[in-house]
């Protein structure tokens, strides 16, 4: 695949890397899942997938033994669903109880633990299923975001498609 884009420039804005984007034609799926509701050291990394688009587009495009990087087929994409918008009102919440170290003082901290039970299954069932969809497709998938939790949903649906599983966690 051929593409007008020149890596001596600076790269195409709100675009991962500054890289175009190969489409439905990508091996390589990057799926920004932004969420931080239950981070407990630091917050900043629910919005780290919707940043890093925009702030990533001057970079050098050089990869040891590849040549012409900028066309390695991969798609970038944010899970869609207004996940930043639900962590951050969750993340509002449950930051006091955070502060009491989880400590469960009345009616409302349990009904609070629930509804972030509840939201964090169905952030892991989103998750579950576009890996799946990408799985099924046959290419890579790959999980960018926010905290810890967002891997639960990909490790179910990879496991599910490839029982001898490896994962990789950066922190």
């Amino acid at each position: 695949m051929s593409y007008d884009f020149h890596p001596d420039e600076v790269g195409l804005p709100d675009h991962l890397f500054g890289l175009p984007c190969a489409g439905s034609s990508a091996f390589v799926e990057l799926l920004g899942v932004p969420w931080e509701a239950t981070v407990s050291y630091g917050t900043g990394t629910g919005s780290c997938p919707t940043l890093l688009a925009s702030l990533s587009s001057q970079l050098d495009y050089g990869l040891c033994g590849v040549e012409r990087p900028w066309e390695l087929p991969l798609r970038y994409r944010v899970l869609a669903g207004g996940w930043q918008a639900k962590s951050d009102a969750l993340r509002t919440r449950v930051s006091p109880y955070q502060r009491r170290f989880g400590q469960v003082e009345n009616h409302k901290d349990k009904q609070l633990c629930a509804e972030v039970d509840a939201m964090s299954a169905s952030l892991h069932a989103a998750v579950s299923a576009e890996v799946q969809a990408v799985l099924t497709q046959n290419k890579l998938p790959i999980l960018l975001g926010g905290e810890h939790s967002i891997a639960l949903g990909g490790i179910r649906a990879a496991s599910t498609h490839t029982p001898a599983l490896g994962v990789l966690q950066i922190d």
